[in-house]
């Protein structure tokens, strides 16, 4: 029996690939069976030579394919009556001129609505973003973002998490204030930041570390990723281990139109890390975080910010009950595998098996 081959064209970035082709395409596509489908990560060179006629279906991801071949790869796909899905989890298309990576998708964007008009359907990972794909192109399947236990649930050594610890130099005894996150959101920390400020001024113990954020806050010192552990899933253990010395972590996120269409996928790095966490109380997390339970949520604006801080960082019961209750909530999504059994309808849908 023939056994479908899959063609995976995804962006890397400095050879190696980026945490969202981990999270929305390996991680759900490698618990898939072997004897149902192939899988072949491809480039726009490679297919636009004949690697075509090679696969049987093609997956796009995000801006993966340049501006320049858009609108030849399309046609060649087409020529081939080869069906494609279109999979992306921002609002790339209508990115804000604020935004730091307003430029670079903004050169893109044509080329992204043309690949996205003409897929056979588009892969989205929250209902919000897929109501707004569908205006370009009705066929719009929503498979949200899965947790994959290979990369989370994998154990570290005691030895090898102290010593990611003491190469960071992060004193065990403070209590710390950890966020994590890409450069795209620098309006998200500078909107915290008074609070921080004032939340440092009272507690002077209290140290701040950030990985990434595109914006220092205040008194934070940046955590810069070892090259070793750049991968998405070597970041994953890394940031585990110094999730360890967190006494809390943040996840601001202002109420635009752009991140409202983002996932709670924070919720659950946070939740498998074992960090009790501060939320903006905005749809992606207000929809799957339960306050004083999962997590706090907390009002985009000074006061809530900096009361919920203390709060949280001087409540070690609420701490614990936030900690045990999240995790709990993210193992159980874990656990539901429903991420791969969307996949698996996608494909079905691209090697035109009966669904």
């Amino acid at each position: 029996m023939h056994v479908p081959t899959l063609g995976l064209l995804v962006n890397p970035e400095n050879d190696s690939f980026p945490a969202t082709t981990y999270i929305r395409i390996f991680g759900p596509l490698s618990r898939i069976s072997n004897n149902r489908i192939n899988f072949r990560v491809v480039s726009e060179t490679w297919l636009l030579s004949g690697g075509i006629n090679a696969i049987d279906a093609l997956v796009i991801q995000r801006d993966a394919v340049s501006a320049e071949v858009s609108h030849l790869l399309i046609k060649k796909v087409k020529d081939a009556r080869l069906k494609y899905a279109y999979e992306i989890d921002d609002l790339l298309w209508e990115i804000p001129p604020n935004h730091p990576e307003y430029e670079i998708y903004q050169a893109k964007k044509s080329s992204i609505l043309e690949l996205m008009s003409h897929a056979d359907l588009i892969v989205t990972s929250t209902a919000s973003l897929a109501n707004l794909a569908a205006e370009i192109n009705p066929s719009v399947f929503i498979i949200p973002n899965g947790i994959n236990k290979q990369y989370w649930l994998k154990p570290n050594s005691e030895a090898w998490c102290e010593s990611v610890i003491r190469e960071q130099g992060l004193d065990l005894k403070c209590r710390r204030i950890l966020y994590m996150g890409t450069k795209s959101h620098k309006e998200d920390l500078e909107m915290i930041a008074p609070a921080l400020s004032y939340v440092l001024e009272k507690y002077p113990d209290i140290e701040i570390i950030q990985i990434g954020g595109g914006y220092q806050l205040p008194g934070a010192r940046y955590l810069s990723v070892p090259k070793r552990y750049c991968e998405y899933p070597d970041f994953v253990a890394w940031f585990r281990a110094i999730a360890t010395t967190a006494t809390i972590g943040l996840a601001p996120l202002k109420d635009t139109h752009f991140n409202n269409a983002k996932s709670d996928i924070k919720a659950f790095d946070y939740a498998l890390a074992g960090v009790p966490t501060i939320f903006s109380k905005v749809p992606p997390y207000t929809e799957s975080v339960e306050h004083l339970k999962t997590g706090m949520l907390c009002e985009n604006d000074f006061e809530s910010w900096q009361s919920s801080i203390i709060q949280l960082i001087t409540d070690n019961v609420l701490r614990q009950r936030i900690i045990d209750c999240a995790y709990k909530r993210a193992i159980n999504r874990l656990e539901n595998d429903s991420t791969r059994h969307a996949w698996e309808r996608v494909i079905d849908s691209l090697t035109s098996r009966t669904v």
